[in-house]
Order: structure tokens, then sequence, then C-alpha cells
């Protein structure tokens, strides 16, 4: 019987090390990536400030690779050192995460079938309207391309927008703005033929939140299935773990 229990040990403490390596190495990496991106930006132009996309984006992926990190490093603590209060540090800390997660997948759903996403973001698009296509905002021209062109959108609430932005000084709105484009002709707000597209993109990401809900909503269950199931082994292995009369986590 003792040798049975042991065996269980041995196999929580391989899968859970298994888990932790692999998301520290995820962490570690999406904490490189948001900081060089980061970097990159403040390196083109003193400007950059927290009202834009790509900025933002960055600043989240180094907090959630840095969260991350430090999770999985406890994870590892723990599990290798069979040590009761870390593996119960690190059990708390998950569930935390777990539920942070669920909230916010729930408010941004709730948000976006109430049309109240542009509370949220709106100001921040019209914002970076303005370094369309300015040298240094390579990252915001890509993005509004990506986002009018995938989504069929144009401007943040509609294709009056540009006109009303500063950097659109120009009677003609972008490329990606258009249903078609001609050599000879330029995207414009009166072009019958070639005009552009008549949603907003603010509108078309609610919709586009709407209509793939089952796909994102599952791909959030899966992760949660996951983090839990990590939680549950973890219980396991403190079950099987030797209950100290105080707990000094780091000792």
């Amino acid at each position: 019987m003792p040798d049975l229990s042991e065996k269980k040990k041995k196999t929580y403490k391989t899968v859970l090390l298994c888990v932790h390596s692999l998301t520290l190495i995820l962490s570690v990496v999406l904490f490189i990536c948001g900081l060089v991106t980061n970097l990159r930006h403040l390196a083109y132009h003193q400007a950059w400030h927290a009202s834009y996309g790509i900025y933002n984006g960055s600043v989240m992926s180094i907090i959630a690779g840095l969260v991350c990190t430090i999770i999985s490093v406890i994870g590892i603590a723990g599990t290798a050192k069979e040590n009761y209060c870390i593996l119960l540090v690190f059990c708390s800390t998950l569930s935390l995460v777990v539920c942070l997660e669920v909230v916010l997948a729930l408010s941004l759903f709730t948000l976006a079938s109430k049309n109240k996403l542009g509370y949220i973001v709106g100001q921040t698009m019209m914002t970076s309207l303005a370094h369309f296509e300015q040298s240094g905002y390579d990252g915001v021209t890509k993005a509004w391309n990506l986002v009018q062109t995938e989504l069929t959108c144009c401007g943040v609430n509609s294709p009056t927008d540009w006109h009303q932005s500063k950097s659109m000084e120009r009677p003609f709105l972008p490329e990606s703005c258009c249903k078609a484009v001609e050599v000879s002709s330029m995207c414009r707000i009166d072009n019958e033929t070639f005009g552009p597209y008549e949603k907003g993109c603010l509108e078309a990401f609610s919709h586009f939140l709407h209509a793939n809900a089952g796909v994102i909503g599952t791909l959030i269950a899966i992760v949660a299935f996951i983090q839990i199931a990590v939680i549950l082994v973890t219980v396991k292995l403190i079950k099987n773990t030797k209950k100290p009369d105080k707990c000094y986590p780091f000792y």
C-alpha cells in the first residue's frame, strides 16, 4: 500500500512538473515578445503612450507573461520540494486567476451584447486614427488595415470618422475601407461604385464577438478546464504531502 501511494505521488509530480515547465517556457516567450515590442515602439518616437492599442497590447503581454512566470516558478518549486505550503499558495493563486479570467470573459461578452464596448475602446480607436500612415506608427497603420479588411468595416463608428481625424486632410479614405479599388479611382464616401464599407469597426467587432461567441467561449472553457485540472492534481499531491505545524512557504 505505501508503494502504491508513492507511485501515485511520483505520477502527480511528473505531470505537474511537465505542465509547469511548458507554461514557464510559454510565459517567458510571451514576456520577451511584449518587452521587445514595447521597447521597439519607444525607440521609434517619444510620443508613444498608453492610448495606443499596440502599446497596451505589449504591456498586457508583459504583465501576463510575468504573472504566469511567477505562478509557474511557484508551482515548480512546490512540486519539486513537495512543500505543502508552497503548493497551497500555488493552488490559491491559480484559483484566483481562473476566477479573474471567467469574470473578464463574461464582462467582455456582456459589454458587447449591450453595445457598451465603445466606453472601453472607442476613444482609444478614435485617437489612433490621427496616426494612420504617419512615420513611426507602422503598427497602427497595419492594425487598421487588417481590421478594416478582415471585418469589412471603415472607421470607428462610420467612414466619416476618418475625415474628423487630423490625419485625414485628404478627401479620400484608406484603401482598406473600400469594397473595391480601381487604379484610377480613390475610395470616397460619395463614390457609389468604389465606396467604403458602411459599418463602423466598433460595431463590426461586437458582431464578430457575437458570431464567434461559441468558439471563444469553448477556448476559454478549455483553458479554464486545464487550469482546474492542474489545481485538482496539485490538491492530490498536497494530500500525499506531510502538513507542517506552521507554514513557511519558501523555507
